[in-house]
């Protein structure tokens, strides 16, 4: 390798590359360095609140009005033809933003 080319200042003369001899313990520092993060995952969200990460308390409270949400399950047709609607419409816009070809909307928490 030409002169011009070599590198001439010091590099990775930190502690950590000349302490950690093995592969092993370098994923270790590592992952040890990861079990340090203290982001949403961790600590700022508690257990079992999957659906708060995503939606805020005022976002979903037009789902709790009356006329909109307690609809029988059992509903006639011919009853439930605005959900079917907004539905579709929900499906179609998310597929769009998305680029998928079909979206479902059945609800998946996980637990």
């Amino acid at each position: 390798m030409p002169d011009t080319l070599k590198r001439k200042s010091d590099f990775m003369q930190q502690q950590v590359f000349n302490t950690l001899t093995s592969e092993t313990e370098f994923m270790r520092y590592i992952h040890k360095l990861g079990d340090k993060d203290y982001g949403l995952a961790h600590g700022m969200i508690p257990l079992g609140s999957c659906t708060m990460k995503l939606n805020s308390a005022i976002v979903m409270s037009p789902l709790t009005l009356d006329g909109f949400c307690n609809i029988h399950p059992f509903a006639p047709r011919d009853q439930t033809e605005g959900y079917s609607a907004m539905f579709k419409e929900l499906e179609v816009m998310l597929s769009a933003i998305t680029n998928y070809d079909c979206i479902s909307l059945q609800p998946n928490s996980g637990a």
